[in-house]
């Protein structure tokens, strides 16, 4: 059965104006999502009459990742770059990833404060022929999906040492030994090794 609570929660902003590149790119996104790897939220998720402003700063506050369809629109629309994306940067200070994705040529100065982030293409989608474009959506895909998934691994370690830590443990593979420090388990190891030669050697 899949577990949703053990996927990345991967938010996509977009301006509605982009609505049809932002189709396109979640077609080839999703087929991450459908092997139960992350899940992917935009507002095309939000059910009619339902209070959708609140649903998104939700959705902002559960994502790790932002996937951001940058464009000229984007930054114009007063609900995405003053509302939405100050919501995405303050998330980024907690261990979120953002990924922006260049749909239409943009300025550099509408970009503000979005500039400090290394956008996943150089160029833009819409500059390139449509078999071009074709063809970078669904490499974009996989780096957005890689760039996903090793995020996810970071965060997951991170939890790790932070949960040792708070109870006094360490970490041997994919275990929390509790209550064993770093030079105590040295010593422990040292032990169980060093018991295991004299016994290779009694044995001769």
């Amino acid at each position: 059965m899949d577990d949703k609570k053990n996927r990345i929660k991967v938010f996509v902003s977009y301006s509605h104006s982009d609505y049809e590149w932002a189709e396109r790119l979640l077609a080839h996104l999703s087929i991450a999502e459908s092997k139960g790897l992350v899940e992917y939220w935009s507002d095309q998720k939000i059910q009619a009459g339902a209070e959708w402003k609140q649903d998104i700063e939700e959705a902002i506050k559960q994502s790790k990742v932002f996937v951001i369809l940058v464009s000229p629109d984007y930054m114009a629309s007063p609900f995405s770059a003053d509302f939405e994306f100050p919501l995405i940067k303050k998330a980024s200070e907690d261990e979120a990833l953002i990924l922006p994705v260049i749909i239409k040529p943009t300025a550099k100065s509408a970009l503000g404060s979005l500039s400090e982030y290394q956008a996943v293409n150089a160029q833009a989608l819409s500059s390139l022929s449509p078999k071009e474009q074709e063809k970078l959506i669904i490499e974009l895909a996989n780096k957005i999906n890689t760039a996903i998934l090793e995020h996810k691994k970071k965060i997951e370690s991170n939890s790790g040492q932070v949960l040792a830590s708070a109870i006094g443990g360490a970490i041997i593979g994919n275990l929390i030994i509790p209550g064993i420090g770093g030079a105590l388990l040295g010593g422990l190891l040292g032990g169980a090794l060093g018991g295991a030669n004299k016994g290779g050697k009694d044995d001769d």
